[in-house]
């Protein structure tokens, strides 16, 4: 919608509020929210979004056509490079420090 990858339908907005609200309902009293753990999920899920707009406008706009195959090919690398520094700087010290492997 904003970069003229989609347009606006009411449809779609109903079933995402449809399908949020559900998952909301599913999860009342179940989870204990973490505003860390809660900044995080929505940091990756923004990242996500950004990932397949760009790839869906490099996709219609380019002269050269990609298999999924091979974009995952070019995409990959810079994904581990963009994750190396959240997951060293968070991830790994917790990993290290907690002594048991994960279930």
């Amino acid at each position: 919608m904003a970069l003229g990858v989609e347009r606006y339908c009411h449809m779609a907005l109903f079933k995402v509020t449809v399908v949020g609200g559900g998952v909301l309902i599913a999860s009342y009293g179940d989870a204990n929210a973490n505003l860390f753990g809660v900044s995080l999920q929505v940091g990756a899920i923004l990242g996500n979004a950004l990932r397949i707009i760009l790839l869906q406008l490099v996709m219609q706009q380019s002269h050269v056509k990609l298999s999924p195959v091979a974009s995952l090919f070019y995409i990959a690398p810079a994904a581990v490079l963009a994750f190396w520094l959240p997951v060293a700087t968070i991830g790994l010290p917790r990993l290290l420090l907690q002594g048991a492997p994960i279930p």
